[in-house]
């Protein structure tokens, strides 16, 4: 099974990306649109159930039925509140976040489906690869940011908006370590292939 070149395994990941990024900006392009238009005439309806972290404080004390569970408390209680999204602020947040990462998307797919035509052309250490390289790690690196901000801001908005008694509710930032570092792996690689680049400049110059 060949990898690189015509009829190989690069060339059907290039034709795959090539479909995915085609439908990518199709679907993107329905959604913003439908979006824009608004709930009643859109095509897509933009919801999400945020969420906020809550806890007992203080500790709880229980009611107790015999004599044997007497002076118990109920410590480090917690859970999860999940409301529905709702809200001009909220919506425009969304419609944001939307944009943003069907961006995102499709600027991937992009590069990567111009990575795979130069190793379908045998050409793995093309000057340009390493800048598409680059940009694909920090274009996952951007994404996550981006999206453990919206949550968090949707987080921080639930949590204010609620309150009980002896309950307090509170956000936290949910930043994906393992995407953070597929993105700096990613820079790494890029800077790898320019140096090969170079190296292989340098090797046709010679010959």
């Amino acid at each position: 099974m060949k990898l690189l070149g015509a009829r190989s395994v690069a060339a059907r990941m290039r034709r795959v990306l090539d479909a995915l990024f085609y439908v990518s900006v199709a679907a993107g392009a329905v959604v913003v649109a439908s979006l824009m238009i608004g709930p009643v005439g859109g095509l897509v309806n933009l919801s999400w159930e945020p969420t906020a972290h809550f806890e007992f404080s203080p500790p709880t004390q229980l009611l107790a039925a015999g004599a044997d569970a007497a002076g118990a408390t109920m410590e480090e209680a917690s859970g999860t509140l999940k409301v529905s999204s709702g809200g001009w602020g909220s919506s425009v947040i969304g419609f944001l976040f939307c944009v943003a990462m069907l961006g995102l998307a499709a600027f991937v797919l992009q590069n990567l489906r111009m990575l795979f035509a130069s190793l379908e052309k045998e050409s793995p250490f093309a000057p340009s690869n390493a800048g598409r390289i680059r940009r694909v790690g920090v274009a996952v690196i951007v994404a996550e940011m981006i999206r453990a901000t919206f949550f968090y801001v949707e987080s921080a908005r639930v949590a204010r908006a609620y309150s009980g008694a002896g309950i307090e509710f509170h956000s936290a930032l949910d930043l994906q370590v393992g995407a953070i570092l597929a993105g700096i792996i990613l820079l790494v690689i890029a800077e790898a292939f320019r140096l090969g680049a170079g190296m292989k400049e340098e090797q046709d110059l010679t010959v």
